[in-house]
C-alpha cells in the first residue's frame, strides 16, 4: 500500500480516495512538534511514497524535500510533490524553489520536481500515479579512507560561526563575497564550520580563513566524500583544520550548528546558495521558533542582489520577522558590525550557554504551534472501505 504524507492543515473528513482517487492509498500526518530533526526528519520522509504540502506545510520537510530529489534520486526522483495554493497566494515554498530557480541556483526546473495544485480538490487531478516505491539498495561504496581523518592540533576557538553557501556556483562575485566572509571572520579570531567543500563558495570561504590561520570546521556527510561530490578531485588542498562525517544531512545541519556538546556557535551567516541553503537555514529559523533561546544566536541573511529575497517572504509567511527573528544585509561588510555586538552580548552573558542546550537542539516543530492546533504523534489515516459499486475514481 502507498503512504501518501499531507503535510499542513488538511480538512478532516479527506480520504485517500478523494485526495489521490486510489483508495489503496494510506495517508499519514505530520510529525508531533517536538521532532528531533537529526534523528526523525529523514526516517519519516523515506516512508511516504508522495507529498502534498499544504499552505501552513512544515517548511523544512518541505525543502527537504525537494533537496533529496537531488541528492538521492535513486530515493525520491519519482515520488510525486504537490503544493496546495489557496485563495490565490502562492505556497512559500514553491515560491522560494522557484526564485532559487530562476536565479539559476537551483540545479532543477520547478515543474522537474513538484506540481501545483489550486486547492485540495486539484490534487487528484495533478498528482500523477501513486505507486509503493522499492526499497532504496544499500550503499556499497568504497570507505572514505585517509579523507575521514582530517584533524589538526589547533584548538578549536570559543567563538564559532556557521556559514552556508553554495557550492556549485563560480560567479566571480560570488567567490570574492565567499572570500571576504572568511578573511573577516579570521580576522576577529573565530572559527567557522561549513559544509566540508573545497569547491565554489564553500572553498572559497574555507580557503580565505585558512590563510589567515583561521579554524575551519567541516562538516559532510559520508556519501559527499565517498563519491567526490562538493569536491575538486584535481585539487588536493583540503582547506579545513578539521573534518566531520555524519551519516545524513539532518545530522550535518546539528553538528554545524552544535560542533561541541552544550555549544553551539555563536553566529549563522547565510551567504548565496541554492535550495540546499535555504534547507539548512529553514531548519535554523525553525529552532529559533521552536525554542527562543535560540533567538539569541544572530543569523544574518547576505541578500547581495536580492538572492535571498524569496527566503526572507518564506520566513515572514511563516510568522518570523526580519529584524527580529533575522537579519538582512547587502554584503558582509554592512552585516560584521551587528554580528560583533551580537557575539559580545553572547561572551558578556555569565548563564550561555544554557543548560540543556543539547535537548533543545534537537526539537524543531514550532512553526506549526501559532497557525494550529497541536498535532498529535504522526497518525496513519486508512481510507474507508470502499462501498459495493463503488469503483475509483480515475
Amino acid at each position: 500500500m502507498a503512504n501518501v504524507l499531507i503535510s499542513g492543515t488538511k480538512p478532516e473528513a479527506i480520504t485517500a480516495g478523494q485526495l489521490t482517487g486510489e483508495r489503496r492509498h494510506k495517508l499519514i500526518g505530520d510529525l508531533p512538534e517536538d521532532y528531533e530533526f537529526e534523528t526523525e526528519l529523514e526516517p519519516y520522509m523515506r516512508s511516504a511514497d508522495a507529498y502534498v504540502f499544504m499552505p501552513d506545510a512544515d517548511p523544512l520537510l518541505a525543502m527537504s524535500v525537494l533537496v533529496a530529489k537531488r541528492i538521492e534520486p535513486d530515493t525520491y526522483w519519482n515520488k510525486p510533490v504537490v503544493f496546495v495554493e489557496e485563495d490565490g497566494k502562492r505556497h512559500p515554498i514553491a515560491a522560494l524553489f522557484e526564485d532559487l530557480s530562476a536565479r539559476g541556483l537551483a540545479k532543477e526546473k520547478p515543474a522537474e520536481v513538484f506540481t501545483i495544485a489550486k486547492g485540495i480538490d486539484q490534487v487528484r487531478d495533478v498528482i500523477g500515479k501513486v505507486t509503493e516505491a522499492p526499497k532504496a539498495a544499500a550503499d556499497t561504496s568504497a570507505n572514505t579512507g585517509d579523507l575521514a581523518t582530517i584533524q589538526s592540533d589547533e584548538k578549536r576557538p570559543d567563538t564559532m560561526i556557521a556559514v552556508y553557501c553554495s557550492a556549485s556556483t563560480k560567479k566571480p562575485a560570488d567567490l570574492a563575497l565567499a572570500a571576504e566572509a572568511g578573511n573577516s571572520i579570521a580576522q576577529r579570531g573565530w572559527g567557522i564550520t561549513y559544509g566540508g567543500a573545497n569547491v565554489s563558495m564553500m572553498g572559497a570561504v574555507a580557503s580565505a580563513a585558512r590563510n589567515l590561520d583561521g579554524y575551519v570546521l567541516g562538516v559532510a556527510t559520508a556519501k559527499v566524500w565517498k563519491h567526490n561530490r562538493e569536491l575538486d578531485p584535481d585539487n588536493t588542498d583540503i582547506p579545513m583544520s578539521e573534518l566531520k562525517l555524519t551519516d545524513d544531512i539532518y545530522l550535518r545541519m546539528k553538528e554545524m550548528f552544535m560542533p561541541e556538546a552544550g555549544k553551539p556557535v555563536k553566529g549563522v551567516m547565510v551567504l548565496p546558495g541554492g535550495a540546499g541553503s535555504a534547507q539548512e537555514t529553514l531548519a535554523m529559523l525553525q529552532l529559533r521558533k521552536a525554542e527562543p533561546v535560540f533567538k539569541d544566536v544572530p543569523l544574518v541573511l547576505i541578500n547581495a542582489d536580492g538572492v535571498w529575497d524569496g527566503l526572507a517572504k518564506a520566513a515572514k509567511a511563516y510568522g518570523l520577522e526580519e529584524g527580529k527573528d533575522f537579519h538582512v544585509y547587502p554584503d558582509v561588510k554592512s552585516a560584521m558590525p551587528f554580528l560583533d555586538k551580537a557575539v559580545a552580548a553572547l561572551d558578556a552573558r555569565p548563564d550561555w550557554p544554557v543548560s540543556d542546550i543539547d535537548q533543545a537542539a534537537k526539537k524543531l516543530g514550532g512553526w506549526r504551534s501559532d497557525r494550529r492546533p497541536a498535532a498529535g504523534p504522526a497518525s496513519d489515516i486508512d481510507a474507508p472501505a470502499a462501498k459495493p459499486g463503488d469503483q475509483p475514481a480515475p
